[in-house]
Order: C-alpha cells, then structure tokens, then sequence
C-alpha cells in the first residue's frame, strides 16, 4: 500500500493502464489533426474518454485544392505540388460562383 496516496499495487496497474490508452488515443487523434504533442498530453489524464474530447480539436491540417494532399493550414504553397494556396482558393470561390450564377 501506497503510504501517501494510499492505493495498492493493483490500483497502480489500472492507473497505469488509463494512462498509456489515453496517451495512445490522443497521439492517434493528435496525428490526424497535425497536433500529436497536444493530443498525447490531453490523453494521458482524460484515458480512453480522450477519444470523445480529442474529437473537438480543430484540424491543423487542410487540403490542397490542387492535388487533394494535406497540409499545413498556415502554408502558402502546397509542399507536394507547389500549388499557390491562396490562388487555388481565389479560383475555386469564382468557379464556384459562376456554378451559382449559372442556376
């Protein structure tokens, strides 16, 4: 038995058990999103219940209008095609309103 806390052995092991889940379900959630460092630390006290937190987390990541791949949402051009971010962006809101217009 734990003399501060009080817990014994077995109880360890159980706390020990919530941490790594929450930990690996908030590094998997942090990945998807761009922010693992953020998804493992609010993992490790929430358990497995980080999943249903984690699902809030706003991505990091978006995609490119050109080539369909994720990236960074502060990025100004696309790291895998070299697609002008704000240019794609500028074409697809006119495409988009010459489909409205045509209606």
């Amino acid at each position: 038995m734990d003399p501060i806390l009080g817990l014994h052995g077995s109880q360890w092991g159980w706390i020990a058990l919530w941490l790594a889940l929450g930990v690996l379900i908030g590094l998997w959630m942090g990945f998807s999103r761009g922010r693992p460092l953020q998804g493992a630390l609010l993992g490790a006290p929430l358990g497995p219940l980080a999943f249903f937190a984690l699902r809030g987390l706003q991505s990091n990541l978006l995609e490119c209008l050109a080539c369909s791949r994720s990236i960074q949402r502060t990025a100004r051009r696309c790291k895998h095609c070299g697609a002008d971010i704000d240019q794609a962006r500028k074409q697809t809101a006119r495409q988009r309103s010459k489909q409205q217009s045509m209606r």
